[in-house]
């Protein structure tokens, strides 16, 4: 199973994220459970470094994508809010191979 872990501030703002495991729907290199979560993760880090300019510190590694932010605002929620929504999408199409947990 696939977990996001999202971590709030006290203001509710997205401060960082953790992403980890295989959804195990398919084969390695045929899970498109696996392939979404995969691409919509790691998309915030283009839009965060390279739109907005901001450094997010990360780290990857076989199966896990952690992210914390370096300055959370209304411009980083944007991207980070949408990351949310779509995986948040694919966990309730996928139940058994997705799922979300919120820090606050």
């Amino acid at each position: 199973m696939i977990t996001l872990k999202l971590d709030f501030d006290t203001t509710g703002l997205i401060v960082g994220y953790e992403v980890a495991g295989h959804a195990g729907m398919a084969e390695t290199g045929k899970d498109i459970v696996c392939a979404a979560v995969s691409a919509i993760t790691q998309t915030p880090l283009l839009g965060l470094e390279r739109h907005l300019k901001r450094h997010p510190v990360y780290q990857v590694s076989d199966g896990v994508l952690k992210v914390k932010l370096d300055k959370a605002d209304e411009l980083s929620q944007a991207i980070l809010m949408s990351m949310y929504l779509s995986v948040q999408d694919v966990s309730q199409k996928y139940p058994n191979y997705v799922r979300i947990l919120e820090q606050r």
